[in-house]
């Protein structure tokens, strides 16, 4: 049948090792060892296969009764670097194109993806594969869609906006292989390098001869929970994918602003910002960006950075992020979300009921910090204490959150 579950089993203790073996997906699975002597037993070539960097199904009229094994071949190809043979290569085509792979469920295409993105040192053989094959075409119309979609050839002059995407996700292969990140932090990093882009396809315009993108940054959130929503991942790791596809420039934004401070504008205004702003603008970002770690969000833009064909882009010193780095040791705990400026006892000692109101009073609070109005515990206390009175007035208005904390920001502010 068409499912998964859709065999009809039976055991066969007679059945021969070479029999057996035709079962298996490709030549190099299908090998199998003799525990007492050690002599392989290879009746498909599957030896000389690997070390002719091949991969070759093992029985064309075995293989399509599983759809997965289409996606298997992605994978391995990509982590043993192996090129498909042309008639394998042609079978997988015909899989695709009449809709077999439509009927697997989510939570397997998704344990492939996975496979092809954490395992594979250049995950981008898999993916120009899965383009060839027309998986793309059929499951994954965001990757689809960025093939043939122009760049601006000053920033990157590697071509469209699909190469670009191969080259960030391989760089990104790079960066988890050298870092010290959990299982889940590689994941959201390998996701977040691939759906960076998502909307370039639905922004790209020539405006005075130039390519522009215009806020292909938010405007990314939707193509990419529509990825999402035919895998089976985490929700924690989709929500942390989707608020950095939708800052994924800020790093390079901030950084370029730090630059041009002391510079002065064609109307007399000054432009950049200097260090206590830089720090500031870090705060909000990282506010936003929570609960994701910092150093994933960072791994993800420095591929960004890096995935371009420019040369010495790959190996010259990522400033942009060394930058931000040196903001999150000096901003240390302020920049936690857990760390409450103040407590809900002391909010109760001023009179004030447990409700959501505390928590229109903790979102004013950190928006105080980010704008440098009060830098400590003590400087919010001392604010708390002093507006007693009319934060019990307020408090009575009986406001939704958004409202009370624009009164909060309209009557409390300095």
């Amino acid at each position: 049948g068409s499912g998964h579950k859709d065999f009809e089993v039976t055991g066969d203790p007679y059945m021969s090792v070479e029999e057996a073996a035709r079962r298996r997906d490709f030549s190099f699975n299908a090998l199998a060892a003799n525990p007492i002597t050690g002599e392989v037993i290879d009746p498909f070539g599957g030896v000389q296969d690997l070390r002719d960097g091949i991969l070759r199904v093992t029985d064309p009229e075995k293989f399509v009764e599983d759809p997965l094994r289409v996606l298997r071949g992605v994978q391995f190809a990509a982590r043993l670097d192996l090129v498909v043979e042309e008639d394998s290569l042609q079978l997988m085509s015909t899989m695709v194109n009449r809709g077999d792979l439509r009927h697997l469920a989510a939570e397997r295409l998704t344990e492939e993806f996975t496979k092809l993105l954490t395992k594979a040192e250049r995950p981008s053989i898999g993916l120009e594969l899965m383009q060839h094959l027309g998986v793309n075409q059929a499951l994954y119309p965001e990757l689809d869609a960025m093939r043939g979609v122009i760049h601006d050839p000053t920033f990157h002059p590697e071509g469209d906006v699909w190469v670009h995407n191969c080259m960030v996700v391989d760089e990104a292969a790079k960066i988890i292989r050298r870092g010290n990140y959990t299982e889940q932090q590689k994941l959201e990093i390998m996701l977040g390098a691939l759906c960076h882009d998502y909307a370039k396809p639905l922004t790209t315009t020539i405006e005075g001869g130039h390519v522009r993108q215009k806020n292909h940054e938010a405007l990314g959130k939707e193509p990419v929970e529509a990825f999402f929503s035919r895998l089976k991942y985490a929700d924690e790791v989709k929500e942390s994918v989707v608020r950095c596809t939708v800052r994924h420039l800020q790093t390079g934004v901030l950084f370029r602003e730090l630059e041009r401070y002391g510079e002065v504008g064609a109307g007399g205004q000054k432009l950049g910002l200097d260090e206590r702003q830089y720090s500031r603008a870090v705060r909000r970002l990282l506010r936003s960006l929570y609960p994701t770690d910092p150093e994933v969000f960072l791994a993800i833009t420095e591929a960004d950075h890096r995935g371009r064909a420019i040369s010495g882009v790959q190996t010259a010193p990522y400033r942009d992020g060394e930058r931000l780095r040196e903001a999150l040791e000096t901003l240390g705990e302020s920049i936690n979300p857990r760390q409450k400026l103040v407590s809900g006892d002391v909010l109760k000692e001023i009179g004030l009921t447990p409700s959501p109101f505390f928590g229109a009073i903790t979102d004013f609070l950190d928006w105080l910090q980010d704008e440098g109005t009060i830098n400590s515990s003590k400087d919010a206390l001392r604010i708390i204490k002093a507006s007693a009175e009319s934060l019990r007035e307020i408090e009575e208005r009986k406001l939704s959150k958004p409202d009370a904390i624009a009164a909060l920001k309209a009557e409390l502010s300095p």
